[in-house]
């Protein structure tokens, strides 16, 4: 409608039949209501609705939703493409069923946090050692969370889990941690690292009384190899010797190249009559 300055508003009409005596239609009444207010709370309701689901469809984290009993409601694209699964499919499952994470060292499953954050209440954040296993079998390193979906009187009507694809990054870290601590050559442990194990190794058998077994390996005359035949060929045979070395001992031990033709074993809760056998 137009008011009288030209400007428009938005109304409700409701018109009812009026009869006479004989049942006959004589008028109409109409009662009209500016509901202007209420069309502009829809609007902006609307804009941020849209504005929601824009910024969820295109952000680079998954984003699932579940209702109350961690039942699935939505799925971002990105949540779909690493699961597996289709918002259409996966609606009104279990959240189990369709973000199954294990914990990577173990293949153990992980504690549902959805669950935890709807009973309790609480922000509940996963990182370290979680393995997300898809639909297809594919497996993906993740750092997730969960954080409960109040209503405005308090009640928990749902949750948010967000997650994100740290495959790359969990591997780049485990590789820079293996250099940081191995020699490249032999690919055994180097001596800093050696070092560290024979430390912690020392303060158990101080504390607990744990006994372990350390052993010094000096290659003769290894300097003649390098001279007569190239560093290629002492390379070859230092890698030769490793293999040799770490076929004696057990897999819960440490070998490590302590310096140029210069090798240390730790042997981890070993007795010294059977360390010398």
């Amino acid at each position: 409608n137009y008011r009288k300055n030209g400007s428009t508003y938005w109304v409700e009409l409701n018109s009812v039949p009026v009869a006479n005596e004989a049942g006959k239609l004589t008028h109409w009444v109409s009662v009209q209501r500016d509901i202007s207010d209420r069309k502009l709370m829809e609007q902006a309701f609307f804009q941020e609705k849209e504005l929601a689901q824009v910024t969820l469809q295109s952000i680079g984290d998954a984003v699932i939703a579940t209702d109350a009993d961690g039942h699935i409601s939505t799925l971002n694209p990105v949540a779909e493409k690493l699961t597996g699964w289709l918002t259409s499919e996966a609606k009104g499952l279990p959240l189990t069923t369709v973000l199954n994470i294990v914990d990577e060292t173990n293949r153990t499953p992980i504690e549902n946090i959805a669950q935890i954050a709807l009973s309790e209440g609480l922000i509940v954040d996963q990182g370290n050692n979680s393995l997300l296993i898809a639909r297809n079998n594919r497996e993906f390193a993740i750092d997730h969370c969960v954080a409960p979906i109040h209503y405005c009187n308090g009640k928990i009507i749902g949750a948010v889990v967000v997650f994100r694809d740290v495959t790359q990054v969990r591997t780049q870290a485990r590789q820079l941690t293996w250099q940081a601590t191995h020699d490249a050559l032999p690919q055994l442990v180097n001596r800093r690292e050696f070092e560290y194990q024979l430390d912690q190794a020392l303060h158990s058998a101080q504390g607990y009384g744990q006994e372990h077994v350390m052993l010094y390996l000096d290659l003769d005359r290894f300097k003649i190899v390098n001279d007569t035949s190239g560093h290629i060929a002492g390379d070859a045979l230092l890698r030769q010797i490793s293999q040799l070395f770490k076929s004696i001992i057990r897999k819960t031990d440490t070998l490590a190249r302590i310096g140029g033709d210069e090798f240390a074993a730790l042997l981890h809760n070993c007795s010294p009559e059977v360390g010398l056998e």
